[in-house]
Order: structure tokens, then C-alpha cells, then sequence
């Protein structure tokens, strides 16, 4: 039985027409399109990791100088500036896990342009899922993380309206 919504050979162009295991020109014309911008946007990920690295390190830097100098009983600020020195350091993390794997989609990308083989184009396509379902996750956590934060923002304002306390 024949598929009623598949494409009939003559509609599909000619430049993605290719033997088996040849990629065909257009798929590796379209991307090696995007190789440009998926190398600018990793370096561009590596060189921002490397900057909030260097940022939380002058974070507990600063702290910890500032903590020797401040008088006895003074350091209430001191967890505030640790957390975040720490929280700087652990976004880098986050920050240059994405950028190795554009960077490794990228890497694929070169490698079919060089080969033109099915191979690595599945390589390639493996690689910038395995980019995307990262950030899809990453936005997943940020929607839920914005929700948790709006209940607890909300339940401060009701508790402080019912005990009479004013809000900031």
C-alpha cells in the first residue's frame, strides 16, 4: 500500500537527490551555511565561561579580602558575596557545555563537508540534537524556576499582608 502523503520523486528538487550513502548537495549546502555561526556562537560561549569564571573568582577573591578587613561582627555580607562567587562559577558550567557541543556540531559539519558521506551527516544532525535537547531542558528549568519564584514572591507579599508587615 502506497503512502497517500509522501512526496512523489518529481517534486522534490534536484539538489537533494543523491545516491545511498552520499549526502546530497543541498543538506550539505544548508550546512555548511550554518558552520560559520554555530563556530561564532560556541567561541563566543567559551570566551563568556571564561569571563564568569574569572568573575567568581574575583567575587571570593574580593570577599575574602574584605572579610579580613572588616572589624569584628561585621560580616553579614560575607555568604551573600560567597553565594555569589559560587553561583558565577557554577553558571559557567552551564555556560561551556553547550558551547563543546556546537562546538562538536561544528566539527561534524567540517568533517561532512570534507566526506560527503551519509555517515557523517547523521553524526552532524546527532550532534545538534544532542545541543538542543540541552536547551530545551535549560528553558524547561528556567520556566519552572520563574513559577517557583512568583509562588514564593506571592506567599512573602500574602504572609507580610496578614501580619502587618510592610513589603519593600
Amino acid at each position: 500500500m502506497e503512502n497517500p502523503y509522501s512526496s512523489t520523486p518529481e517534486s522534490i528538487p534536484p539538489e537533494f537527490h543523491s545516491p545511498p550513502g552520499i549526502a546530497s548537495p543541498g543538506v550539505i549546502d544548508a550546512l555548511a551555511g550554518t558552520r560559520f555561526w554555530v563556530r561564532l556562537c560556541s567561541v563566543l560561549g567559551f570566551i563568556g565561561s571564561g569571563f564568569m569564571v574569572i568573575a567568581g573568582l574575583l567575587i571570593l577573591l574580593g570577599g575574602a579580602a574584605s572579610t579580613a578587613s572588616l572589624p569584628e561582627g561585621n560580616g553579614s555580607m560575607v555568604p551573600i558575596v560567597i553565594g555569589l562567587g559560587v553561583f558565577y562559577l557554577l553558571f559557567s558550567g552551564l555556560l561551556i557545555y553547550p558551547s563543546i557541543k556546537l562546538w562538536t556540531y561544528g566539527s561534524h559539519i567540517v568533517r561532512l563537508l570534507v566526506s560527503r558521506s551519509e555517515t557523517d551527516l547523521v553524526a552532524a544532525l546527532h550532534a545538534q540534537r544532542v545541543f538542543w535537547r540541552f536547551v530545551g531542558w535549560m528553558i524547561v528549568s528556567l520556566v519552572v524556576l520563574y513559577f517557583v519564584g512568583i509562588l514564593v514572591i506571592g506567599g512573602f507579599i500574602t504572609y507580610s499582608a496578614i501580619k502587618g508587615v510592610p513589603t519593600p
